[in-house]
């Protein structure tokens, strides 16, 4: 009866009650003078295992069910059982049962390569990277392949914890693991993305100069990614675009945003919507900053790919053009744009310019 009410509980440990249930239940029956069998603290360890916190350590159940394992047979068969419930999880209490079942049983079990690698993949999705390390680091080395490799690099680079990412990195070029095109979008992802660590040991005094160092360092490095990418493959996902256009906008890197675009035209690489409005971004940048050769080159070239520029940047190249004293330029923009049958100018941008002309001559 207490076995299969247990069982019972331990099915539901996602809910306390039902947990509180099991313990007073495993109370009850030593009070009453009945040994918990293995069966019991096994499908226990199995319910925490897959409802507990990841965290959470095995504690006693597990030193009363190895107690109850010595001199058993099929006990190795139990206790793979339990590995590989635990390592589906993720869970660092793998290691912990591997360690304890050869210090108190003398059972030497050598979880298969299909076991290290879920345990791994686990630990790295809940972005768990110590104990994914820790579980890469126990597993015998000809047992870390591509596979694992990978998912712990990935495990890593979706953390943004760009140095150990780039130790797993070198690491697989020492031994000759196979890299893929998605390898370096990682990492441009990963350096992309504003909260990524990268370690310094400079002190705070020094914070304004580190951090100009780091973008400097962030967009070399993205540049080669960017180059190595492009080497490998010519078809850019459209959200690795998005993040380095992003970046680039964001630090005001508006020559290697720029490069970007003339990257993909050579290429021939279609751009999406959002993307279209992160380079126009990037031309109203290089307007205001009064570099109208790129802003206008981008412009033009866009246009003949059929990428249409809102009011707001025609307008603010408008705006700038008579900064300089050069309403021409603007109306040559609009000349331009009015060649297009099937789009109409706004006429904000006529209004602007008629307002540019007559503030000119009071």
């Amino acid at each position: 009866m207490y076995r299969n009410l247990i069982k019972s509980h331990a099915k539901h440990f996602y809910n306390p009650n039902r947990r509180r249930a099991a313990e007073k239940m495993l109370k009850d029956m030593v009070n009453h003078g009945q040994d918990p069998t293995i069966d019991i603290y096994l499908q226990l360890l199995m319910g925490k295992a897959i409802h507990g916190p990841r965290h959470e350590p095995l504690g006693p159940w597990l030193d009363l069910y190895l107690a109850l394992e010595k001199g058993k047979k099929r006990t190795i068969h139990r206790v793979k059982k339990l590995v590989n419930l635990l390592a589906s999880r993720g869970h660092p209490g793998m290691l912990v049962v591997l360690r304890q079942a050869h210090e108190e049983l003398g059972l030497v079990y050598k979880p298969d390569l299909e076991t290290w690698d879920m345990a791994i993949r686990g630990s790295a999705m809940a972005g768990d990277m110590v104990t994914a390390q820790l579980l890469f680091d126990t597993m015998d080395r000809h047992h870390q392949t591509a596979t694992t490799f990978h998912t712990l690099l990935r495990g890593y680079l979706r953390q943004s914890e760009i140095d150990h990412a780039i130790r797993v990195f070198r690491l697989m070029l020492e031994r000759d693991i196979p890299l893929d095109q998605t390898v370096y979008e990682q990492f441009i992802l990963a350096y992309a993305h504003p909260k990524s660590s990268h370690t310094s040991n400079n002190d705070d005094n020094c914070m304004d100069s580190d951090e100009s160092e780091d973008i400097h360092l962030r967009i070399e490095t993205l540049k080669r990614l960017w180059r190595t990418l492009l080497a490998e493959s010519h078809l850019v996902p459209e959200h690795v675009l998005t993040a380095m256009l992003s970046y680039y906008n964001t630090q005001g890197a508006y020559a290697e945003a720029e490069q970007l675009y003339w990257d993909l035209r050579q290429i021939k690489s279609p751009i999406s919507r959002r993307n279209q409005g992160l380079f126009f971004e990037t031309i109203m940048a290089f307007a205001g900053r009064q570099q109208m050769l790129s802003a206008l080159s981008l412009v033009y070239d866009m246009l003949s790919q059929g990428y249409w520029p809102s009011s707001k940047v025609t307008n603010k190249i408008i705006k700038m053009a008579a900064a300089r004293d050069d309403l021409q330029l603007a109306e040559q923009l609009v000349k331009i744009l009015e060649e297009f049958p099937d789009r109409r100018v706004s006429l904000s941008c006529y209004a602007n310019i008629e307002k540019k002309y007559k503030k000119k001559k009071s």
